[in-house]
């Protein structure tokens, strides 16, 4: 190796290391993936069978409902013996895990734009880099407590809502960055993939379409290429089957049993569109701008330059297919289970996502007819970055009611400790202060419902930090909302 590609190496790890360390300083310290509420401490230590489950709450949830625990344990047998500190374990695997989770969906865009056109790697990293920052940026209205691509309100949603739409979109870029169109290679790693896209089918409804609604655009493109089925459709089409397997075991399930969330279509389709007064302006207009020019540029070549670009411009048609399906799936689940899943980044992401695609491809076919115009990215890079950050505060924190991560950490361990004392004395049952809080849909004190006393000793006996099982009574304390300056939630 010479001297030249060892500094492209060092400067190509650089970048993945830089990114990851980033992603892991915003979830751990930043805006933390602290526990919360009650589905939190349910949801570390319960652990379920890694197939469809008939007439079960949640039938065919298993990626949120294996992997969280999984997560959680790491953290409490290899990281929590060197922190000594329960909860910061938690925070940080979970960080390391979203964190890794988004690089890898970040390396599979890279791999599409290096695949799928002769752009040079400065500006594949560079398209990378914004890639990334778009994720951040697109919601980005106000000057505290925006939302993103990559939030949820809780460390249960990051599983339920933000993995599944990273593992599913991550598995579209791979497909698509596949030189030859193919979905399988022939190679080992084939079963990797294939227990992902399983994991992906398996995962949740609004995420599913992201991948769902790339194999069925799949399935037209080549019908309309080859006239006729083929032996390419096979796999796309196996996908689509067990993805209805999985809307039947899930439609037969308790959650979709017990919901009464049903809105009227015309709201639902008001909700969707009530997304666009949230974009940041910056952001969509370069996004639109990009477009928009790689349009024209590619109206305006002739046949056989046309034909250079093929191979981006079928990704980009394939994507806006897609951007299309996702967009009435969602209007019409949401017209089924309510309004307030449409009011979740996590459930537009898939509209996101496709958009991103669309804007990046045409960038990609830009600069192959104006290479030069990368001298341009790094400081469009910095203004937008700009834009975005304004400080500790420019993003919600990671819990329903935006309370301070330190408040909400040490009202965590109020509760272990009372429960640590009360498991000291030898105590079989425990009544738990908590603040007072208020829910008005069921007056449980969400979200220290009174159910969570009991997940957390199930949770913390798991774990090993209690020495025995015990039952507990959640109390609400008006004295603790005083004592952690915690107003009541309406």
């Amino acid at each position: 190796m010479t001297t030249t590609e060892r500094k492209h190496k060092i400067a190509e790890a650089a970048f993945w290391l830089a990114a990851l360390g980033f992603l892991c300083v915003f979830f751990a310290v930043i805006h933390p993936l602290q526990v919360w509420d009650g589905d939190d401490w349910l949801y570390i230590s319960w652990h379920r069978n890694a197939y469809p489950l008939w007439k079960a709450w949640n039938p065919s949830r298993i990626l949120p409902e294996t992997f969280m625990s999984m997560v959680a344990g790491v953290g409490v047998y290899a990281v929590y013996p060197f922190t000594k500190d329960y909860l910061q374990s938690i925070t940080l695997i979970n960080a390391l895990a979203i964190s890794l989770s988004i690089v890898i969906y970040m390396y599979m865009f890279f791999r599409l734009v290096r695949n799928r056109s002769d752009a040079g790697k400065l500006a594949a990293y560079m398209l990378t880099a914004f890639f990334l920052l778009f994720h951040f940026s697109i919601f980005r209205r106000f000057r505290s407590d925006n939302t993103y691509m990559f939030y949820a309100s809780n460390l249960t949603g990051y599983f339920f809502y933000v993995l599944p739409n990273v593992l599913n979109a991550s598995l579209v870029l791979y497909f698509m960055g596949n030189k030859d169109g193919s979905f399988l290679t022939g190679k080992k790693r084939d079963g990797f993939v294939i227990l992902l896209v399983y994991l992906a089918v398996f995962s949740d409804f609004f995420q599913t379409i992201i991948l769902i609604s790339y194999m069925g655009a799949r399935i037209l493109f080549d019908l309309i290429k080859n006239k006729k089925v083929c032996r390419s459709m096979i796999f796309p089409a196996s996908v689509i089957a067990v993805w209805f397997i999985s809307i039947f075991f899930e439609v037969n399930g308790g959650r979709a049993a017990s919901n009464s969330g049903q809105i009227p279509l015309s709201e639902s389709i008001k909700l969707f569109f009530g997304w666009t007064s949230s974009l940041n302006l910056q952001t969509a207009a370069v996004m639109t701008g990009m477009t928009v020019l790689g349009i024209i540029l590619f109206v305006i070549k002739k046949k056989n330059e046309r034909d250079e670009v093929k191979p981006v411009w079928e990704q980009t048609l394939i994507a806006a297919t897609c951007a299309a399906v996702s967009s009435v799936f969602l209007i019409l689940l949401c017209s089924v289970t309510g309004s307030e899943h449409m009011q979740r980044s996590g459930v537009i992401f898939a509209v996101a996502f496709f958009g991103f695609i669309i804007a990046f491809m045409s960038a990609v076919a830009v600069l192959k007819d104006f290479p030069k115009g990368i001298i341009v990215m790094p400081l469009l890079f910095y203004i937008l970055l700009s834009n975005t950050y304004f400080g500790t505060h420019t993003f919600r924190e990671t819990n329903w009611q935006g309370y301070s991560p330190a408040v909400c950490k040490a009202l965590m361990d109020d509760y272990i400790d009372q429960l640590k004392k009360a498991d000291e004395c030898g105590a079989t049952s425990v009544d738990l202060r908590v603040p007072e809080f208020f829910f008005e849909a069921d007056g449980d004190n969400w979200p220290h419902a009174y159910g969570m006393g009991n997940a957390m000793a199930d949770t913390l006996y798991a774990h090993g930090v209690l020495t025995h099982e015990m039952d507990v009574t959640v109390c609400p304390d008006p004295s603790m909302n005083v004592e952690y300056h915690l107003d009541l939630y309406e």
